[in-house]
């Protein structure tokens, strides 16, 4: 028996002093706090600075405070706390002072009330990471996930690529969307190709988002592009994972940029497009299709790529319409998709390579109160009719059965038992009763890694019932 913990196995021990932090980071505050005071001239004695809560921690400085006590205690609990801190890295603009002003708002300012405090460098935060990570090489090891938020020149792009160059066990990586522009090709084949210097990164994040006309980015010396994509020394063979999020007129993500990746990323599992209006159909095919066989997860939400495509002409573009490519991949689990008349004309597709159980989130935009259904709903059950006859040929084929649910404004929809389950009124509306008889569910829902219960279950009839007479809507 150890004599003492220090004795225990490494990955005992490792576990032991997790749980701790992980208990303390429970018990610690997770907000920062700081003092203010009205200005005065001259200062009056009288006037008393005011505790004001400033907002959150951020993750990985609540790791940071939580393992405090941890690496005092001896040079081994000291490692296994670096490596728990340093596992997701936060570097944010705008971080480690009170108030941050332009370049341009500073000139205009009257001196005499202006404090050393009151202007930072936007990059300080950054280029104090780069220097920490340079000369202690070994907190880079631990680095699983890194977050750059904030930075949007190309100087600071190239710091991003300095810092990223050191890590070598990176897995995920969120960056803004100008390092896809100022990024060099020994940049990102350091991460991506044949210059990693490790294992490449696996789940990648791009964030776009409209700048203001005085933000320093948009200075002449930042309107440029390397082109780093398209060189064959990049290769996103070993992506697994691809979010896009956002949409900015600067620098703009374009269907050229995805057509880039994927002409290597053949092995994406999960694909979230959101917000993205510069984006189409013709660049998210491109991905769809390069990934056709190993895609799981595809979540397609809030921007252009659905909308209605011109008509076919030759050698156009038209054999890569979406629908259809969305129906030919065989191991897809989860799709997210904002027209119901997408899922439409999935389903009416003849190839439609699903099997198994897979989850279909739809965005009905269309809210209403009124008796009668509108168009998205009656669309709607279109699409389950659609999806209760697939079922149905496969089950009697007996090959790749599958199983559908569809989630819509707080419901699922189960066409197999042509069951509804949500949280139904149990109050009688003013057009008359609700003839209905629920049961109980006890149905949980797993989408998008959301877990919540549905309480009752009705059938199709019924809930269409409920929409004529206003009980319920989507």
């Amino acid at each position: 028996m150890p004599a003492s913990i220090n004795d225990l196995p490494y990955e005992l021990l490792s576990q032991i002093l997790e749980n701790v932090i992980c208990f303390n980071v429970e018990q610690n505050s997770r907000r920062t706090y700081g003092f203010d005071m009205e200005l005065h001239a001259p200062p009056d004695p009288d006037v008393r600075m005011q505790r004001l809560l400033k907002g959150l921690m951020t993750p990985d400085s609540v790791r940071w405070t939580a393992s405090n006590t941890i690496r005092r205690v001896n040079s081994r609990w000291h490692d296994l706390a670096l490596k728990y801190s340093f596992r997701d890295l936060y570097v944010l603009s705008w971080r480690g002072s009170e108030k941050h002003m332009l370049s341009g708002v500073v000139r205009t300012t009257s001196l005499e009330h202006l404090s050393l405090s009151t202007f930072s460098d936007s990059s300080t935060f950054l280029s104090k990471t780069a220097s920490l990570l340079e000369n202690h090489p070994t907190l880079s090891s631990y680095i699983r996930r890194i977050w750059f938020d904030g930075y949007y020149e190309a100087k600071e792009s190239a710091m991003i690529f300095g810092i990223l160059r050191q890590c070598k066990k990176l897995e995920d990586l969120l960056i803004p969307w100008t390092t896809l522009r100022h990024g060099t090709v020994a940049g990102w084949s350091s991460l991506f190709g044949t210059n990693a210097a490790g294992p490449c990164v696996t789940s990648l994040e791009i964030r776009a988002m409209n700048l203001p006309k005085r933000s320093p980015a948009m200075k002449k010396e930042n309107h440029f592009g390397n082109n780093a994509l398209e060189s064959t020394s990049v290769d996103f063979n070993n992506l697994a994972c691809l979010r896009l999020f956002g949409n900015s007129k600067f620098m703009t993500i374009t269907d050229k940029d995805l057509m880039a990746i994927a002409r290597t990323a053949s092995n994406l599992r999960e694909l979230h497009v959101s917000n993205a209006a510069s984006l189409g159909p013709k660049g998210i095919g491109a991905l769809i299709r390069s990934s056709r066989l190993s895609l799981e997860v595809l979540e397609l939400d809030g921007s252009s790529q659905m909308e209605p495509e011109e008509p076919e002409q030759p050698n156009s573009y038209s054999h890569l319409r979406l629908p259809r490519l969305i129906a030919q991949c065989p191991l897809l689990r989860r799709l997210r998709l904002q027209s119901v008349h997408t899922c439409r004309d999935i389903f009416a597709c003849d190839d439609v390579a699903w099997s198994g159980k897979v989850q279909i989130c739809l965005g009905v935009t269309s809210y209403f109160q009124v008796p009668q259904p509108d168009e998205d709903t009656t669309i709607l059950y279109q699409v389950l009719d659609q999806a209760r006859c697939f079922m149905d040929s496969r089950t009697r084929s007996d090959k790749n059965l599958v199983d559908i649910e569809i989630f819509t404004s707080g419901f699922i929809f189960e066409p197999g038992c042509a069951l509804v389950h949500g949280d139904f009124p149990t109050t009688h509306a003013v057009r008359g009763p609700w003839l209905v008889k629920k049961k109980e569910s006890y149905r949980n829902s797993q989408m998008n890694g959301y877990v919540s219960a549905f309480p009752f279950c009705i059938t199709e009839d019924e809930f269409r019932d409920g929409l004529i007479k206003g009980y319920v809507w989507i």
